[in-house]
């Protein structure tokens, strides 16, 4: 639905757009973990974050529904302060809290299988069947996409024979890591352009470095 603001709470960053469309409008960093864990009232902090999200939409708020998609275990006076701004600050029509492990069966629109989230630090994993989540299945480890990130750079490193930059390795582990391919295993190798930082030198990601370092 069109008069649907979709926000995917994540730890690290927050994404948001339309309902109905493929991609988000805006993906921000969430500044809003950090106040929440102080003692003070961040329900203001909270209004100026979502006031700018809105401002960027170009949307009047009490004209749009929202649809907030949380982390599962999500504390219980996080989420009363996130119903707090919508309600009686934004004044929005209505607002539904899914958790993401839900959200994303439901998208997949598949009722048994299993979701695998893959974070900024942290990846998770947890079982549905029939449509139903079970929660004893919930596994988590400490390895996320800096992990990936890292594990990148070290790898080229070491195809370079030099240190380079971890800006400039980041900006090539995301081309990498959004190259599509219908095989993943038997895809080609990359070949990757010279960027600044990397002395000019050409270089080939292959294919089970890619693998090792995404999977």
């Amino acid at each position: 639905n069109s008069k649907t603001i979709v926000f995917d709470f994540g730890r690290k960053f927050v994404r948001y757009g339309f309902g109905g469309e493929y991609y988000p409008r805006g993906i921000v960093e969430n500044v809003l973990t950090k106040e929440f864990s102080k003692e003070s009232d961040p329900v203001e902090k909270t209004v100026q974050f979502f006031h700018k999200i809105f401002s960027d939409l170009c949307v009047k708020s009490k004209e749009y529904r929202v649809l907030l998609i949380e982390n599962l275990f999500l504390k219980k006076s996080t989420r009363d302060i996130l119903l707090t701004v919508f309600i009686r600050e934004f004044q929005v029509v209505s607002i539904s809290m899914q958790p993401e492990f839900n959200m994303a069966m439901l998208a997949s629109n598949v009722m048994t299988g299993i979701v695998v989230d893959v974070g900024e630090t942290e990846s998770r994993a947890m079982c549905f069947v029939y449509g139903r989540q079970i929660i004893q299945s919930y596994k988590s480890s400490m390895i996320g996409v800096c992990a990936a990130r890292l594990d990148f750079k070290k790898r080229l490193e070491k195809q370079l024979g030099r240190e380079i930059d971890m800006k400039h390795a980041t900006s090539l582990f995301e081309k990498t890591a959004c190259r599509k391919c219908k095989n993943f295993e038997k895809c080609n190798d990359i070949e990757v352009s010279p960027i600044d930082g990397v002395s000019g030198q050409d270089f080939t990601i292959s294919a089970n470095d890619r693998h090792s370092c995404l999977s």
